[in-house]
């Protein structure tokens, strides 16, 4: 009975461990690697106007001339991606950050991947 209590121990400290590996290593590392390709080049401080020609059309209402944010959406597999961009006055990207949800039936991991700001640059 010792032996099998021992060895169930030893093999939740296992899958514990492999849960930690996956959810701490695993999931960001692979989050990282397939953000839009689009995504990874930009830099705050380009105008509204530019940001739409080169990322495509945002997910938010822009008609309105007070806006002073745009989101895009993108999913692929697991992983769905967020590009938040902030505008100031003038309608130039003051900041940017690019986020990512994982979520399937044994984890969900949210977390920013990249982010600045045009003070930054």
């Amino acid at each position: 009975m010792k032996k099998w209590r021992n060895l169930l121990i030893f093999l939740l400290m296992v899958a514990a461990a492999m849960y930690s590996f996956v959810y701490f290593f695993i999931i960001p590392k692979t989050a990282a690697f397939f953000v839009p390709y689009k995504w990874k080049t930009i830099v705050a401080g380009e105008t509204k106007e530019n940001y739409h020609i080169y990322l495509g059309r945002p997910v938010t209402d822009t008609s309105s001339n007070n806006v002073t944010s745009d989101i895009w959406l993108d999913r692929k597999n697991n992983y769905s991606y967020v590009l938040n961009m902030q505008y100031n006055s003038d309608t130039v990207g003051s900041a940017y950050s690019i986020s990512y949800t994982f979520s399937n039936g044994l984890f969900y991991k949210s977390a920013i991947i990249q982010s600045d700001s045009a003070d930054n640059n």
